[in-house]
């Protein structure tokens, strides 16, 4: 029997293997090869005989579909999705965020910056704390875009005072550039934030924070459970803030 060609005289076979491009594909090409066989012998046969065939056939898509998540899952980049390379690897993990144009609210946050591979995403939580060392804060990304050029990342957050008597909402925007060092780990960062009361959108702030690196220690720290450790942590933290405001303000002196 002729096998059917379109008007550029390409036949439906020839144009699946022109199509077929990196592992995905082939193991597509595959699995469409072993069903023709089997239904073509499943055709031809009857009774337990063509049952198995079936059998055989759902099988082999079941493998497939299988295997393709797999793949899928251990290299997205086979969808052309986006892969964290080393460069991204080195604005994730732990920072702390100190405000250093108002000593309102929370001064001191610890923040974790995550991409999470198999759904192409940056995520980014934290928590504040005030000068006091009470807690009052804990935020979450709702979108997070990084340009990595730049270094600079981009974020819409909300938030909440969960301790507070009407347990306040937050949302805000804000944008974090992370300091260039050639090739060692990035370790500082400058960059501000919006915070927006959900009920009272009038009264929008805008704080300037610098970031220093946190590391796995504090991590256990601040989500631990022992609070006489963690107000130790948060005492230096504080006086590590206050140092850097006194800082940049005799800078802006001198400058000025």
């Amino acid at each position: 029997m002729k096998e059917e060609t379109d008007e550029s005289g390409i036949s439906a076979w020839s144009k699946i293997i022109l199509a077929v491009k990196g592992p995905v594909g082939i193991m597509t090409l595959v699995a469409l090869v072993l069903q023709s066989i089997l239904g073509a012998l499943a055709i031809r046969v009857s009774g337990n005989n063509q049952l198995i065939l079936i059998i055989g056939m759902v099988g082999v898509l079941f493998l497939l579909v299988a295997g393709i998540i797999v793949l899928v899952y251990r290299n997205p980049e086979l969808l052309g999705h986006r892969v964290v390379s080393q460069e991204d690897r080195k604005i994730t993990g732990a920072w702390w965020q100190y405000v250093v144009n108002s000593d309102n609210g929370a001064v001191v946050s610890f923040i974790t910056i995550k991409y999470l591979q198999p759904f192409c995403i940056w995520e980014l939580k934290g928590k504040g704390w005030t000068r006091e060392g009470e807690w009052i804060a804990r935020f979450w990304s709702q979108a997070v875009a990084y340009d990595m050029k730049t270094r600079e990342l981009f974020y819409y957050w909300k938030g909440e005072h969960p301790f507070n008597k009407s347990a306040e909402k937050y949302f805000g925007v804000g944008e974090i550039a992370f300091a260039t060092h050639d090739d060692k780990a990035v370790s500082t960062a400058g960059g501000w934030y919006s915070a927006s009361p959900s009920e009272k959108l009038d009264n929008t702030v805008k704080k300037s924070a610098i970031y220093v690196r946190g590391d796995e220690d504090d991590i256990k720290v601040v989500y631990g459970n022992n609070d006489d450790v963690l107000q130790n942590l948060l005492k230096k933290r504080v006086e590590e803030r206050e140092k850097k405001c006194k800082q940049g303000a005799k800078y802006a002196e001198n400058v000025g």
